[in-house]
């Protein structure tokens, strides 16, 4: 009622779907000469605030995100829930989640080439099979092809700020829209969505595709904020500079106004796995900048550094727990200008392994029978070299398995290349020989001794 009083004693006679607002409590902001201030003239907007959740609310917002986007979903697919699943063609909705999908009645291990978000809910066309559902088409929740785009009753200067504006917006006659992670705002019959920043055009029609702006954020507060139950008409973030319009929903993303001086705080943590939890943290008071550079970047970026030149280090070699290679603990880092051509040496793999052809190999079953290499340099008068899980006429046989991972690591370690490269091998081949020599190594494998040659029917990592 506080703020009743106040725009009464400012002479301002309220509407009544106004008056109805502020009396639930609601925060509005207005700019306007009218005597009479109705909902033409006011930014309402919501910033609910944040507080520690119980696990039954967790899971019923969890709940409630996944019935009204499946519901959507479920109108343009026949779907079948995962508990029914059966070898051969199906349509699914799920949560994504740990490289599942998973409904209310279980989960199943999935193959796709669409990256998606963790948490985020989608339906599916495609076929399963030994065990695993193999996506072909993806199907969102998505903006209606029936949303139209609606115009303002009038223009309107939106002015939006993470601080007090206030006598700014007032000399150019704008709203005001505080900035935080999330505010929905009506401005002359207009929804107007202010969300987290998305990095490109791309990034922004798929988050309206989602239906869901963050949905791996686990920023959660006592309803789920960024879930497009209402369509907006325009979403506005603080990002890189574009616009795009999906489907009636003009999305704006526009830098800031750098007229404005502005105070910022640097902080630095100590470890690069805390930056997400202190991020989710800081957005509740305040806008936050940087935070998904990754550690590496960070020390490039702080220390000058560019990919591909020379920099000049000094200090001292060391040996530490973290990596078995020596190391170098420099007291400064300083790029240095020269045109030399740095000699690297260059180390490619590749990994065969025996699987049936109708899967996928696994790490955890099937045999590795060779490794090989090529060097860009040659290791022991070497271009090339082969390592097998048994003896072999050509190459270096070893006795099983396990003897064959721990030889490959001492070549790399003899070796030491400054870049490892191979086909598959980030999503596949590190796999198998992580897999290989971690879960594997306290017993040794060999391969059937009645196989007097290494099988053909191999796949390539």
């Amino acid at each position: 009622m506080d703020a009743i009083r106040k725009h009464l004693e400012n002479g301002h006679l309220l509407s009544p779907e106004l008056y109805a607002k502020l009396a639930r409590g609601g925060s509005l902001h207005f700019n306007t000469t009218d005597i009479v201030v109705s909902d033409g003239h006011i930014v309402d907007y919501k910033n609910p605030e944040r507080r520690a959740l119980s696990i039954q609310e967790i899971t019923a917002l969890y709940s409630e995100r996944y019935r009204f986007l499946s519901s959507i979903i479920a109108d343009k697919i026949n779907p079948v829930s995962i508990d029914k699943l059966r070898e051969g063609k199906a349509e699914i909705i799920g949560i994504i989640r740990d490289g599942e999908i998973e409904d209310l009645t279980g989960a199943v291990q999935y193959q796709s080439s669409v990256a998606f978000h963790e948490d985020e809910v989608v339906g599916a066309r495609g076929v399963f099979k030994n065990g695993v559902f193999e996506m072909e088409e993806v199907i969102y929740p998505d903006i209606p092809l029936s949303n139209s785009p609606r115009y303002a009753e009038k223009s309107s200067l939106i002015c939006v700020s993470a601080g007090d504006v206030s006598s700014i917006a007032k000399e150019r006659k704008a709203f005001h829209i505080p900035f935080c992670s999330y505010s929905l705002a009506l401005v002359n019959g207009l929804k107007i969505l202010h969300c987290p920043a998305f990095a490109t055009e791309k990034e922004a029609m798929q988050a309206l595709r989602r239906r869901h702006l963050a949905p791996a954020s686990k920023n959660l507060a006592h309803e789920n904020l960024f879930l497009l139950k209402e369509i907006p008409d325009i979403v506005y973030a603080i990002g890189p500079n574009f616009t795009v319009n999906y489907k009636g929903v003009t999305f704006v993303s526009a830098e800031r106004d750098k007229t404005i001086p502005r105070d910022v705080v640097k902080i630095t943590l100590s470890n690069p796995r805390t930056v997400p939890e202190v991020r989710d943290r800081i957005l509740d008071i305040a806008a936050c900048f940087e935070s998904d550079i990754l550690f590496k970047y960070r020390f490039m970026v702080d220390k000058g550094i560019k990919g591909m030149e020379w920099v000049q280090a000094t200090g001292r070699k060391e040996t530490t727990g973290i990596v078995s290679c020596e190391a170098f603990a420099a007291d400064s880092i300083e790029p240095r200008e020269s045109d030399e051509m740095a000699d690297l040496k260059t180390m490619a793999f590749d990994i065969e392994v025996t699987a049936p052809q109708e899967r996928m190999p696994d790490a955890e079953t099937d045999p590795v029978i060779i490794i090989s290499f090529a060097f860009s340099h040659d290791y022991k008068g070497l271009k090339n070299h082969v390592i097998a899980a048994k003896p072999v006429p050509d190459g270096e046989g070893l006795e099983d398995e396990k003897t064959m991972f721990e030889r490959f690591n001492d070549i790399v370690r003899e070796y030491d290349p400054d870049i490892i490269t191979g086909y598959n091998i980030n999503n596949f081949g590190n796999e198998l020989r992580h897999e290989g020599h971690s879960s594997r190594k306290g017993h040794s494998r060999r391969l059937p001794a009645h196989q007097e040659s290494l099988p053909h029917e191999t796949l390539h990592a």
